[in-house]
């Protein structure tokens, strides 16, 4: 009987597709929107960004050989651009995408 439980908890746990890759194409910056490979255009409230995908900030320090300490702030310049390909997970149910990064060798 545990052993038809189980298998029934999978099954559903299965059906359910939690989360799932996908891939789509920026079509639009301001107000960011996504084509999904399935021919669904995401708009803004369906996609969370993650920071690999925007611009931000980093600082740090640089300690030269024999030399004193110096400090920077770069900014580094990371943003979607129209035609980008990307990777985004779809969460449960499928209403919130997260773009997680840029395909690698895609224009």
């Amino acid at each position: 009987m545990l052993e038809a439980i189980k298998l029934a908890a999978l099954d559903a746990l299965d059906r359910e597709n939690m989360s799932d890759f996908c891939y789509g194409t920026v079509t639009g910056i301001n107000p960011l929107r996504i084509m999904l490979e399935q021919k669904i255009e995401l708009t803004e409230q369906f996609l969370s960004i993650t920071q690999r995908v925007t611009d931000y900030e980093i600082s740090g320090r640089i300690s030269l050989q024999g030399s004193s300490e110096y400090s920077f702030l770069a900014e580094v310049k990371n943003h979607l651009c129209v035609g980008d390909k990307v990777l985004l997970c779809k969460a449960m149910g499928g209403q919130q995408y997260a773009v997680v990064d840029r395909l690698a060798g895609e224009e």
